[in-house]
């Protein structure tokens, strides 16, 4: 299976995504459609939201739980969306900002769970906090220098380029934008 990984300045990027025999990690792709940056998780779209860490519609901070040692924001995105973004414990996984300085990896979930420190567990994760307020989509960002800040996204990314694997025979009429 052939993607695309990047699309600037009019040009298209392809790898091949097809994973090598005996790996486990998911497969992800940072994908780029005009000004928006997207992440690709087996299971979750992120959307770049900006640099800092993430907020919701009147700047709330999300509860959150965090990992250390995270290489790069794909591996976060990974990360997030196997603990918390399974609905463990009936968490909801909204985004999750990266920390390239210190390697931290925070996932931002919905406010309400009641977190026990047990949700996910591993060497990497590092703490977590259920007292903050942040509520719906993540549409803020407090801004933070070398963080990012991603929202989980609709499964269908917004394109604004032709396809990069046309159909073999042409529709009798155009598309509807």
């Amino acid at each position: 299976k052939i993607v695309v990984n990047a699309i600037a300045n009019d040009e298209h990027v392809f790898r091949n995504t097809e994973p090598k025999s005996g790996l486990r990690k998911a497969k992800f792709d940072e994908v780029i459609f005009s000004d928006h940056r997207i992440l690709q998780t087996t299971t979750y779209y992120y959307a770049f939201v900006g640099a800092g860490f993430c907020q919701d519609a009147v700047s709330n901070p999300y509860d959150y739980i965090s990992f250390a040692t995270i290489v790069d924001a794909a591996t976060c995105a990974d990360t997030c969306s196997n603990c918390p973004g399974q609905n463990q414990a009936g968490v909801v996984l909204r985004g999750f900002s990266y920390r390239s300085d210190t390697h931290a990896c925070t996932c931002s979930i919905e406010n309400g769970a009641t977190l026990t420190g047990t949700e996910c567990t591993g060497p990497d994760e590092s703490g977590y906090d259920d007292s903050l307020a942040g509520t719906g989509e993540i549409v803020n960002f407090s801004p933070v220098a070398n963080s990012e800040c991603w929202k989980v996204a609709d499964p269908e990314p917004p394109s604004s380029q032709p396809s990069s694997m046309p159909s073999d025979v042409p529709s009798m009429e155009p598309s509807s934008q």
